[in-house]
């Protein structure tokens, strides 16, 4: 009947049990910086009821099991920071409709940003921040995203230019581009690092 577990910086190692999966009951799991290693089990897609998943500040390895993570439809806060998960961020991203947060700074991921990124119509902030190995250009599909609210870009490889439909929106969103993406805005709204 848990419904919540958050360990917090502790000192604690070791690796996510795959028994993990058996608690379905919760809605929000917060393990970080507690030096954990290993994998992301699969067995968490049994966690359907997550509204929060927060692995950051460890350092798990392998890629993001989206297969299971695509079955998270109430889940509305991704935080994956300071990982050292590989691969690209996948496009079944973009199933996880309720959205609201999906923060990946300092990630290993790279590649580029997927166009179902559009699909997360509920999506409100967004940071990549420090993850070096993103690329490409910001997918015009994310301009559609309504509720955006932060967009934290910085210190990653995007290139190109902030989509026009985003500077039509600047005095109600927050844009932070790495040096060297363009944008027709004035540099007081749009905070280059």
């Amino acid at each position: 009947n848990l419904k919540r577990l958050a360990l917090t910086d502790m000192s604690f190692s070791g690796t996510l049990p795959q028994s993990i999966g058996q608690l379905t009951n919760l809605d929000m799991l917060v393990i970080f910086d507690l030096f954990l290693s290993g994998t992301i089990p699969t067995e968490i897609g049994f966690m359907t009821k997550l509204t929060m998943l927060n692995f950051s500040r460890n350092q798990l390895t392998g890629t993001l099991p989206m297969a299971s993570i695509q079955n998270f439809c109430s889940l509305e806060t991704l935080w994956l920071e300071g990982l050292l998960l590989t691969g690209t961020i996948s496009t079944e991203i973009g199933k996880l409709k309720s959205l609201q947060e999906i923060s990946l700074i300092d990630s290993q991921f790279s590649g580029t940003l997927p166009t179902e990124m559009g699909n997360l119509s509920d999506l409100r902030i967004f940071s990549l921040e420090g993850s070096k190995s993103i690329n490409g250009t910001i997918p015009t599909e994310m301009a559609h995203l309504k509720h955006l609210r932060e967009l934290k870009l910085s210190e990653s490889a995007i290139s190109g230019s902030v989509p026009e439909e985003f500077v039509s929106r600047m005095g109600e969103l927050i844009i932070n581009m790495p040096l060297g993406v363009s944008c027709s805005c004035c540099e007081s709204i749009c905070r280059y690092n």
